[in-house]
């Protein structure tokens, strides 16, 4: 009997990886990414085909994490809450900028729901995979600083208006010292917005529940203990996490094409 097959993009990508090691045992895997499976360190496996391409743009991503952080967001944010620099105490407005995360293994767990029932659902249905509400930067920094220094650290909260002001000055300077920092303009659109979530319709139609013990919050500890333990593996994964990965020349000109509605 011939195996289900699977269309996997952004194959080589971190939620990708974690798809393809879990999933190639009992389907045939169609993987498309924009680097190669020895340059992702992406599993191989008969069952998988690989295909290098670019499909369109990747902005809109889940907060997915794991255990060695890998989201770029949260990893800069440890980075800075954890130092010993004039900013490791700042949050943005009131700290109130929120938004769900879901561990890597919930990501698999919901996928392989989504195949067990991939038959009773409609043509076309949108599930979420995303845990309810969100998380705030207070409450992320409240756990963190817990964790590592033993006790909360009292945040500075810098008013909305004048972060615009500081993150250009930084990226100005940025230019200068060659280290420009994470933060970006758009980003300040976002201060003090909460982005809940609300997968009732999606637990209720697969019978999929993230998992308590999965939590962002429960899993900080686990977290900061990686990031204290093992500083070399935990910036190779997170900084592997950041890359993008470069275009062949036949994409960069269907990018160039695109841009310019040619």
């Amino acid at each position: 009997m011939p195996l289900p097959r699977l269309v996997i993009t952004r194959a080589s990508g971190f939620v990708g990886r974690y798809l393809l090691d879990a999933l190639n045992g009992k389907n045939k895997i169609f993987a498309n990414a924009r680097r190669s499976q020895k340059q992702s360190g992406a599993p191989i496996h008969p069952n998988i085909l690989w295909h290098r391409a670019d499909i369109g743009d990747y902005d809109a991503l889940a907060a997915v994490f794991s255990d060695w952080c890998e989201y770029p967001v949260l990893y800069m944010f440890l980075g800075t809450w954890l130092s010993d620099t004039w900013t490791s105490n700042v949050l943005a407005g009131r700290g109130k900028s929120s938004v769900p995360y879901l561990h890597i293994r919930d990501v698999v767990s919901f996928f392989k729901a989504l195949l067990d029932r991939i038959d009773q659902l409609e043509h076309g249905e949108i599930l979420m995979a995303s845990t309810d509400g969100s998380i705030t930067h207070r409450e992320l920094f409240d756990e963190v600083t817990l964790a590592y220094f033993g006790q909360r650290k009292n945040p500075i909260f810098m008013p909305k208006l004048l972060c615009p002001v500081g993150v250009h000055m930084r990226r100005f300077f940025g230019n200068f010292t060659g280290s420009r920092p994470f933060e970006s303009p758009w980003m300040c659109r976002y201060i003090d917005r909460q982005m809940n979530m609300d997968g009732s319709k999606t637990r209720a139609r697969l019978g999929w529940n993230p998992r308590p013990r999965l939590e962002i919050l429960r899993r900080i500890p686990f977290i900061v203990e990686n990031y204290r333990a093992e500083p070399a593996e935990w910036h190779h994964r997170n900084t592997a996490a950041m890359k993008v990965a470069p275009l062949l020349l036949h994409l960069k000109i269907h990018s160039l094409m695109k841009a310019h509605g040619i």
